[in-house]
């Protein structure tokens, strides 16, 4: 099975990260992850995350650095190749359009959400992580 490329945004505000809780209609509907999707023919992860955060949240982000690459297999139903990168909104209001809910908290607090698997591999890197990987303002 092929991998699919997918990226994340991790999006801080202060030092609360962005996740978003996945509708209940969708794969792993219900499930809390790193707000994204996948990489079209052409486009680059960066360019994505831009595209898919627009097309979710109507805000524009600046994206930066990639933390890690993840690779995660969902028991035969799709191979994940996943980016996450390190981003800050730069223009707009977040507005809730794709997703259930959406919550700004502390990277130690991702722990008690139900995150999708491969996000639960970005979360015990990005805790590792230092903060100079941030976007500044």
């Amino acid at each position: 099975m092929e991998f699919i490329d997918v990226s994340a945004a991790i999006i801080f505000s202060g030092n609360k990260v962005l996740i978003a809780q996945r509708n209940r209609k969708s794969f792993m509907g219900g499930k809390w992850e790193f707000p994204g999707g996948k990489v079209e023919k052409g486009e680059t992860g960066e360019e994505c995350l831009k595209r898919e955060i627009f097309e979710e949240f109507r805000v524009e982000i600046k994206v930066g650095k990639l933390l890690t690459k993840v690779e995660y297999e969902y028991d035969g139903v799709m191979n994940v190749r996943l980016n996450p990168y390190f981003c800050k909104i730069n223009k707009g209001t977040l507005k809730v359009l794709e997703h259930e809910n959406v919550a700004w908290v502390l990277p130690n607090q991702l722990k008690n959400y139900d995150l999708v698997p491969a996000d639960k591999e970005i979360t015990a890197i990005l805790l590792k992580t230092s903060k100079d990987l941030q976007i500044s303002d």
